[in-house]
């Protein structure tokens, strides 16, 4: 006898199963899908603990005849493609016609359906992959199939499902998903008779996501669109102050399908670069659409995995997309939409010399605040080094820099803890983490292209190093980029260096401290790193180390210029680790805590 046999029918379609129903989460996707493939307009889902012992998906698509539903519990059949060309252009959910054959053979199955006009439905019963059953029966237009004892069959697959609440988390975020994709359907979710999830079906995604995520987080979210002929992408990303510590709220969908694709979760990220604290992610909502045949769905049997056939310009258009969303919003957390500076820039230039003021806190509508200049705000510049602390920026030749647009005007009257700038605009209080702010500036300063004369302050007294092993390896195989930043270094001795000038952004009296410090932290992961990689490493070790610390008094002058520097950044509402800089508190909730709302 051939140790080697063909199994028999029922034990393949269980195997075979265990690709594509993995848990009762799955059952109800592929049941949606399908429906959505229908054409429905409407879908209801309901079931029972985790799942297992009835879930019912109900729906107004176009339904089946007797025939058909008969057929469609085969493996392999599908009414969504016919030949191989047709994979190449795939705008369907399901195209494999292996759900409902897999759901038949590890559960006991109840299709009814009609088709539009049908004098009479049709009932198809099924247990457990056995042999199918059909008959008349009367049916409003479309489907609805019920799933009882899931796995009944299948112990061993039972055995490794989670707790029921899990579970049902699981099913939750599966209609989740499917109805942020398809906001033109209406939705419905309900476990034991309690409804989850309801979604009006009025094709905005911007009625699903607030219905499901809730006001708060909707009201943080900023609207994406880009279009380059190739690619459409359009959805919502959240502000930098809008993150998750897991990748859970990110949701992409390519041509209507929820996908898991590495490509885009890296291009969403790359756009928040230094705008976000290490190991928090973004929260994201993007829809693309392309060509369906620049898209391979014919991946897995679960369909959430991609390729793209022009994977680079893809992800550059995702993360273009992205970070130009990011770089001309106001990201202050908390902050609602208000006057920017150049809301205002040319009536400010229009109110002619010579006009003062203060900023004030309310003007009444129509009025032009004629207080709001940029050198009513920001207080006269402090001088490079004298201090212990460099304002560079508001030097002559660099003051001049155009302001961010999306940073609110300021004006600074001051300190809490001797570490929070208190400041006044025109949407309420703000409080600046000096720190965090000034690392922003110096960070910056740091990366934009290199050290220019008078960007480095040379040493009355050169600073000789005697270094460890590791701390003079990392300096030799890195002087060049020491130097582009502005160090003035000569390799000294076996292991010693000689410092002539230090960028000038390090206070004085602490260039031997910093310096060190900076080594230390490059002491680990520097290798294998490219020369960008490692520019950004360095720039922010130096501007942690150089920037203002916490507790440091800091006199009118100090804090309006730090004010304005940030103001002149590209990133200014973030540190470079990704902390927020500035945070927003409004007069409503002023009042609101003033109990006078």
């Amino acid at each position: 006898m051939s140790r080697i046999v063909v199994l028999d029918k029922e034990v393949a379609n269980q195997i075979a199963a265990g690709e594509v129903i993995e848990r009762p989460a799955a059952v109800v996707k592929e049941l949606v899908e399908n429906s959505l493939d229908a054409g429905a307009s409407h879908v209801d889902i309901d079931f029972t603990g985790a799942g297992l012992d009835f879930i019912r998906v109900r729906d107004d698509g176009f339904g089946m005849t007797g025939e058909e539903v008969l057929i469609a519990i085969h493996r392999h059949a599908t009414s969504k493609i016919k030949t191989q060309a047709d994979l190449e252009g795939i705008m369907t959910l399901g195209f494999r016609g292996e759900a409902l054959p897999s759901i038949a053979a590890v559960s006991r199955l109840e299709i009814l359906t009609a088709p539009t006009g049908a004098v009479a439905g049709s009932l198809l019963k099924v247990e457990g992959g056995g042999k199918p059953v059909v008959e008349k029966h009367g049916a409003p237009a479309g489907t609805v199939i019920t799933v009882r004892d899931l796995f009944f069959n299948t112990p061993a697959r039972k055995k490794y499902l989670k707790k029921p609440q899990t579970e049902a988390r699981h099913i939750t975020e599966a209609v989740v998903r499917l109805a942020l994709s398809y906001p033109e359907v209406s939705f419905s979710l309900t476990r034991d008779g309690r409804r989850l999830l309801t979604t009006t079906g009025k094709g905005s995604l911007g009625d699903v996501i607030p219905a499901i995520f809730g006001s708060d987080l909707w009201e943080e979210l900023l609207p994406v669109e880009a279009d380059d002929g190739y690619l459409k992408i359009t959805g919502y990303i959240g502000r930098p102050s809008l993150n998750r510590s897991n990748r859970s709220c990110q949701y992409f969908f390519v041509n209507k399908r929820y996908v898991k694709n590495p490509l885009l979760t890296s291009a969403l990220e790359r756009a928040y670069h230094n705008q976000m604290l290490a190991n928090r992610f973004p929260v994201a909502f993007l829809a693309l659409e392309l060509d369906p045949r620049e898209v391979d769905v014919n991946v897995h049997p679960t369909k959430l995995q991609i390729r793209f056939a022009r994977e680079r310009e893809v992800g550059r258009a995702v993360y273009t997309a992205v970070a130009s969303v990011l770089g001309r919003s106001n990201l202050v957390p908390g902050l609602k939409p208000t006057i920017s500076y150049l809301d205002y820039r040319d009536q400010d230039r229009s109110q002619g010399e010579g006009e003062t003021g203060t900023l004030p806190l309310e003007v009444a509508e129509g009025q032009t605040p004629a207080a709001l200049t940029k050198d009513n705000v920001v207080v006269p510049a402090v001088g490079k080094r004298n201090s212990s602390y460099s304002f560079s920026t508001m030097e002559p030749e660099l003051g001049a820099r155009k302001p961010n647009p999306t940073f609110p005007l300021l004006e600074p009257l001051g300190q809490v803890y001797q570490t929070y700038i208190i400041a006044r605009g025109m949407a309420g209080l703000f409080l600046i983490d000096q720190h965090a702010a000034h690392e922003r500036i110096v960070y910056e300063e740091l990366l934009k292209g290199g050290a220019v004369p008078g960007d480095r302050q040379n040493l009355l007294v050169p600073l000789t190093l005697e270094l460890s092993y590791n701390e003079w390896e990392i300096l030799r195989q890195n002087i060049g980029l020491f130097r582009e930043l502005g160090f003035g270094i000569e390799e000294f001795g076996s292991q010693g260096a000689i410092v002539h000038s230090v960028p000038a952004v390090i206070p004085k009296g602490r260039e031997k401290e910093i310096l060190l410090a900076v080594l230390g932290d490059l002491d680990t992961g520097w290798e294998g790193k490219s020369f960008q990689e490692l520019k950004e490493s360095l720039s922010l070790s130096l501007a942690c180390h150089s920037a203002i610390r916490a507790a440091k008094v800091l006199s009118p002058e100090e804090m309006g210029a730090l004010i304005q520097q940030l103001g002149s950044t590209k990133q200014p509402f973030t540190c470079p680790h990704g902390r927020p800089t500035i945070i927003h508190l409004s007069a409503e909730e002023l009042e609101k805590k003033f109990k006078r709302g």
